[in-house]
């Protein structure tokens, strides 16, 4: 084999080695629920206030939900340090959870849109989501007034979900998946093989 064809078997090597890296990349850490409802009474602008501490530097809040007699609104949302400013852009990127989808959103008055959850299907979550630049350890405030269901309606809070998650998507924190031993050792026979050929002549990697 050739000097140069020794280098582009390397290069091939590492190539597989590289893909299989992307297989088997980061994964987002499992997200901490805050807020998990389910067919809740009927209500009006009832404050929530949740602490959050991300262990990334990018952190995936969500809001989710479906409601089948009337509507779910989140609204006044705010995201951010203590006493600092709000990190929540003015709009939420969209996953519908039925088709068809009635959730949406609109303007709200602390320039974050707020949201409106209604229903098809009972138990399919529409989801608003926005990726936020976090600080790992640092304490972060969430905030948002929920109404559930028509003022003076008792019965029109249910069937409806509500749920508020933040996870954490990207950055330093974010756990790999396990590779099992079984996998660790073919890989690391298949590159033994693949070495061996490289230095045998006649083997399946030929210089040019």
């Amino acid at each position: 084999m050739s000097r140069n064809g020794s280098v582009a078997a390397r290069l091939r090597v590492v190539g597989v080695g590289a893909a299989l890296a992307v297989a088997l990349g980061a994964t987002p850490a499992a997200a901490q629920v805050l807020l998990d409802l389910k067919d809740a009474p009927a209500q009006r602008d009832t404050p929530y206030v949740f602490t959050y501490t991300p262990t990334t530097t990018i952190t995936r809040i969500v809001f989710a939900g479906y409601q089948q007699p009337s509507e779910e609104i989140s609204r006044n949302s705010f995201f951010g340090l203590n006493g600092g400013q709000n990190l929540l852009a003015e709009t939420w990127s969209y996953t519908p959870g039925s088709s068809p989808s009635r959730a949406g959103q609109g303007p709200g008055a602390n320039g974050v849109n707020d949201l409106n959850f209604y229903g098809v299907t009972v138990g399919r979550y529409d989801g608003l989501a926005q990726d936020i630049g976090t600080t790992p350890g640092q304490s972060y405030t969430l905030s948002f007034l929920y109404t559930n269901g028509l003022t003076g309606d008792p019965t029109s809070g249910a069937p409806s979900g509500f749920r508020v998650s933040a996870v954490g998507v990207g950055g330093p924190g974010v756990p790999a998946p396990e590779v099992g031993m079984g996998l660790l050792s073919a890989l690391a026979a298949g590159a033994a093989l693949m070495m061996a050929r490289m230095r045998k002549p006649g083997g399946a990697f030929s210089g040019g």
